[in-house]
């Protein structure tokens, strides 16, 4: 009986541990998301401001473009 529940014991401290490990290794990807989200974001801004100058010196009305990150769902603005 005591051996079970030392065994038992055993068992809930490898799920503690690998649910802690779980936690820390989704750590540096929410970053790096977060970091990749940034880095679109400000490239999507540079597009604009171009996009704005040229609509100011060529006198366009506007523009139709698509851009398309990697998860494939596309960031459509006009």
């Amino acid at each position: 009986m005591w051996k079970d529940r030392i065994k038992l014991k055993r068992i809930k401290e490898r799920q503690k541990l690998a649910a802690q490990q779980a936690a820390e290794k989704q750590k540096p990807k929410q970053a790096s998301d977060q970091a990749r989200r940034k880095k679109m974001s400000r490239a999507q801004d540079g597009i604009l401001k171009y996009m704005l100058k040229l609509m100011e010196v060529c006198k366009a009305c506007g523009f139709v473009y698509e851009i398309i990150p990697e998860k494939g769902k596309p960031v459509c603005g006009s």
